[in-house]
């Protein structure tokens, strides 16, 4: 594992909904990426509604990486006075929020592409 959840915050606000996640591991984004599950009667419903790609960018053990779900311009810095661990923000560009459901999941998943064609 290189990416661990560690919260979504303020789900359902459209301005500050978030998905922060800890730098377990030294690894690129670029392999990785987040998606909402739902679930009905209690069984995953296999709707993904929602899906981000994250962009080609390194990141170290211990650093954080928060996706916000409404637009802005990603960047990377320290935000916090307590420390200086390094921050990277990024931003999913949506007009609405994805965890706003109860019993919505975030997923991390870490991909490889095996093939692809352009239609």
């Amino acid at each position: 594992m290189s990416l661990k959840i560690i919260r979504v915050s303020d789900a359902g606000d459209d301005q500050s909904e978030r998905l922060v996640m800890k730098v377990t591991d030294e690894c690129n984004l670029k392999d990785f990426m987040v998606m909402d599950c739902t679930y009905e009667n209690g069984q995953v419903s296999n709707k993904h509604r929602h899906v981000y790609f994250f962009p080609d960018k390194s990141v170290k053990k211990g650093e954080y990486v928060i996706l916000f779900t409404r637009s802005g311009k990603n960047k990377t810095g320290t935000w916090n006075d307590d420390d200086d661990t390094v921050t990277h923000r990024f931003y999913w560009g949506l007009d609405t929020t994805v965890w706003n459901e109860d019993g919505d999941e975030a997923l991390v998943l870490k991909y490889r592409i095996v093939d692809r064609k352009k239609v």
